[in-house]
């Protein structure tokens, strides 16, 4: 059978229509992946306005960075066919997931939270999509949404994309008085061939959860005429006619949503995510607005089990609370000393509420555009833009991406230049800056620049406690961790990082024991409960370790978890499962040299695997050197580099790396380890020995040492076993 190719990508089989084109399942032949391709069919090539439309969908939905949007990989034309190149999702339709009776309602409102979320993001880039239906939704096996086909979109005037965009033909992109769209899934003023905007969206989002919820489409007529008259004129059946367990707020947003006059609709899309999520934790709303209440929600009955209630400090802050009365009144303050216009008070009070759950990332997600409307409403509004940045710089913890980072960066210059009198966009400036080696003394005296104006700011004193315990500085991280603790006793954070300190150190039933104490005040907390993992294995807790990264991927499934997930699988000795793991962290969208670093570790021990494995370590190498770039003094880094090029055989290049770590680091019993591995692929077996020892007495874990494949050939010297008799008597409890 003969095989279709456009340009470098092989055409495998038609998996859908729509948006003006077909899709493909491809492969990728110069990258050896697999892709989807959507085709402008040949008809539709010669009209200048469904192409134009066409090309712009790939423009609009290439320019947009968000997880539960469709990522573009590339625009192309072979043999006068444009094409756009996308990642090729794995899942089911939503639309084949919406049974007769509804979906259970946790999955519903699950999902139905990741759909506001990229719609959101979506909206504040200026892309409304206008083709909103369960058929261009995607699902995956785990509950993860991509939102697809922008054929549709339009893009609001004056927006960043609407510039990015480009020039158009001369021939408008909608006729006024033309529908666009999926009829049972249209608004009414889409109905009406009028002009739409983002509430429009709204409305298609709201009869898509209305038959999530119920089964049924709202306004479906006997024919399209009918449907559309419903549409614009009747009022929806009310969705407790067929379902008696949906939540009094999940119905009120569903009628909010469905208002025949925009106006009358939810201001923007972020507002119904944030709804959303806190339907799904249990959080009360108000009946006409989707703001979270500040009152602790009443202790589950059992009755709704999947209503889980929100924990840790975001589920503790009550009106009276005196952290409550003292931040709001630090958030509230405004450079100018006047009060913020148009509601961005408010939001930028929603947006650190939602960071202050920042391991999730839908919250992540959400302040960011709570911040990003508050500064719109506000454009002299500081501390808009300081929690901006907050929010970025959280995001690219997560995913180191470099633009990321130089976003927030630029959004932290800006909130100091508003408002250079307050301490947190001094913080939150120093914090970023911190990360980039080349701006890291500016950092530092942006830290103590906010610390001259407030010395209790909690954000400055956080990411001073936070560097000293990466660059090693133990007696500094430990007085500034003190002042946070001092301050907020009950927030998770400040004991994650208390562990964090411990682990460092290698006293990791300290670092187990902060761990627990955060997971107290945040029992749902999937970061914790991965990092938990780390430490527990380090312990030698191995059956702990892998319950804590279970409990982890359940509660939100992270490229991180299965990379340590794949690293406990690994000691255990599987090594082929260890790399199907770290395969699925590449997936999810890692770009950590360490997640590179340990598939190429896992192939190495797979037989048949060691082209596999070459090719990973030099994406690592790769990975690190440019990390290295950026943040020359991070030990860790140059360790990990240094084993790459023991394991590809440049053993003299990694002794030269490893021989220039300054002292402080040597303390630490993973980088002794490094060293002792190093050390035994140079040849150098005393210094490995040596070094192993170290590491031992320092508090670092036996079974490691037995169950590292690089390590069999030293095991069996017997100066291995009295080194293992000297320093089974001298670690650390």
């Amino acid at each position: 059978m003969r095989t279709e190719c456009l340009d470098h990508y092989e055409l495998i089989e038609e998996v859908g229509r729509g948006g003006g084109g077909t899709v493909w399942k491809a492969r990728d032949m110069k990258l050896d992946r697999e892709v989807a391709v959507k085709i402008l069919s040949q008809e539709e090539t010669v009209d200048e306005d469904r192409r134009g439309r066409f090309l712009l969908e790939a423009k609009a939905a290439s320019n947009l960075n968000h997880p539960n949007i469709v990522t573009i990989h590339e625009i192309n034309s072979d043999g006068g066919r444009d094409f756009i190149v996308m990642e090729f999702v794995h899942g089911t339709p939503l639309s084949k997931r919406i049974t007769a009776q509804g979906m259970g309602l946790e999955e519903a409102v699950t999902i139905a939270a990741q759909i506001a979320s990229a719609l959101a993001y979506a909206h504040d880039a200026g892309v409304v999509h206008r083709d909103v239906k369960p058929s261009n939704v995607m699902v995956d096996s785990e509950g993860r949404v991509k939102v697809l086909d922008f054929g549709l979109a339009k893009l609001i005037e004056g927006s960043r994309l609407k510039v990015l965009a480009g020039s158009r033909p001369a021939t408008p992109r909608t006729i006024r008085g033309t529908i666009m769209g999926t009829i049972f899934y249209m608004s009414p003023e889409q109905a009406c061939g009028g002009d739409v905007d983002a509430r429009s969206d709204m409305f298609s989002f709201g009869t898509m959860l209305y038959e999530m919820v119920t089964g049924r489409k709202p306004f479906a007529g006997e024919n399209d005429l009918s449907t559309l008259s419903r549409i614009c004129s009747a009022a929806p059946p009310d969705p407790g006619r067929f379902r008696q367990d949906i939540p009094a707020p999940l119905l009120g947003m569903i009628n909010r949503l469905l208002e025949k006059e925009p106006r009358k609709r939810y201001a923007s899309m972020a507002d119904v995510a944030y709804g959303l999520q806190a339907i799904r934790d249990g959080r009360r709303i108000a009946a006409d607005t989707p703001t979270v209440s500040m009152v602790r929600p009443p202790k589950p009955r059992g009755r709704r089990r999947w209503l889980i209630p929100a924990v840790g400090l975001a589920g503790l802050l009550g009106v009276g609370s005196p952290f409550v009365v003292n931040r709001v009144a630090e958030w509230g303050l405004f450079s100018r000393g006047r009060v913020t216009r148009g509601g961005a008070f408010e939001l930028y009070t929603r947006g650190k509420t939602a960071l202050l759950r920042y391991d999730r990332r839908e919250n992540r997600e959400l302040a960011v555009s709570l911040f990003q409307q508050a500064a719109r409403r506000d454009p002299n509004y500081a501390l808009a833009y300081a929690g901006l940045a907050e929010a970025m710089w959280r995001q690219w913890q997560e995913n180191p991406d470099p633009s990321l980072l130089a976003k927030a960066m630029e959004s932290a210059q800006l909130a100091v230049r508003r408002g250079g009198h307050f301490a947190v966009p001094h913080a939150v400036l120093g914090a970023i800056q911190l990360e980039r080696a080349e701006d890291r003394s500016k950092g530092i005296d942006s830290l103590r620049r906010a610390l001259d104006l407030d010395p209790r700011c909690l954000e400055a004193n956080y990411a001073l406690a936070r560097f000293h315990a990466l660059t090693d500085n133990w007696e500094q991280a430990r007085a500034y961790l003190a002042r946070t603790l001092e301050a907020m006793p009950e927030y998770w954070a400040n004991h994650c990082l208390r562990a964090f300190l411990f682990h460092r150190r290698g006293q990791y039933q300290a670092a187990i024991d902060s761990f627990q104490e955060a997971l107290r005040l945040a029992p749902d907390n999937a970061q914790a409960l991965r990092d938990l993992s780390t430490s527990y294995y380090m312990a030698e807790r191995y059956e702990d370790a892998a319950s804590a990264l279970q409990r982890s991927l359940a509660i939100e499934p992270s490229h991180r978890a299965y990379s340590n997930l794949g690293t406990l699988r690994f000691f255990q000795g599987h090594y082929a499962e260890s790399a199907s793991l770290m395969e699925k962290a590449i997936e999810m969208g890692s770009t950590r040299y360490q997640t590179w670093g340990n598939l190429a570790d896992a192939y190495r021990w797979v037989p048949g695997m060691d082209q596999k494995s070459g090719n990973a370590f030099r994406v690592a190498l790769r990975l690190v050197q440019q990390w290295l770039e950026a943040h020359p003094g991070d030990v860790s880094a140059k360790s990990s580099m240094a084993v790459y090029l023991a394991k590809t055989g440049q053993p003299r290049e990694a002794v030269a790396v490893l021989e220039g770590l300054p002292a402080p680091s040597l303390q630490r019993a993973d980088i002794q380890y490094k060293l002792g591995v190093v050390n035994e692929l140079a040849g150098r077996r005393p210094s490995a020995l040596a070094s192993l020892e170290r590491c031992l007495k320092i508090g670092y874990a036996v079974r490691e040492l037995e169950a590292d494949p690089e390590l069999q050939g030293l095991r069996r010297d017997p100066r291995y076993q009295l080194m293992l008799a000297r320093s089974a008597g001298k670690r650390p409890n």
